[in-house]
């Protein structure tokens, strides 16, 4: 099947990769982000579920390493393994379409670098675009599409 469904999943921390990524010590989370694992946690499930809905969809996980304290670590590697760690909920055959895009550091080229990511995997432009955000992100998002 010719891939024609963007599923973005944008990054919002970075997960350390030991430990339960459902306490917050085993992430590099900025100071309003504590106590919210669960929540990224979700957010994630929630793409790759989005993602199991269609067949002709590639789930795009974003984000590159925007914690110094993470090294070169980036958000899409530590979401991607989260999901791995999971066993993609159960929704097989997902696994095999989620790729990473590991430049984004913010909102925006989350959305821009993800299209070029998906270009770059499926070999066209999508013709459909799925992306879940966290509630409390939607102003910024609402001012960055109006900028």
């Amino acid at each position: 099947m010719t891939p024609a469904h963007l599923v973005l999943v944008p990054g919002h921390a970075v997960w350390s990769g030991r430990g339960d990524p459902l306490e917050s010590g085993t992430w590099f989370l900025k100071p309003f982000q504590n106590n919210e694992p669960a929540l990224l946690i979700e957010h994630l499930r929630s793409g790759v579920a989005k993602a199991a809905e269609d067949p002709a969809s590639v789930l795009v996980l974003t984000g590159g390493p925007t914690e110094r304290q993470a090294g070169p670590r980036s958000e899409a590697l530590a979401y991607w393994e989260i999901a791995e760690r999971n066993g993609f909920w159960g929704h097989t055959g997902v696994r095999e379409r989620c790729v990473l895009e590991e430049y984004s550091l913010d909102s925006f080229l989350n959305l821009m670098y993800g299209l070029c990511r998906f270009r770059e995997w499926a070999g066209g432009w999508p013709a459909r675009i799925s992306s879940n955000t966290i509630f409390r992100l939607i102003p910024r998002a609402v001012s960055l599409d109006a900028s």
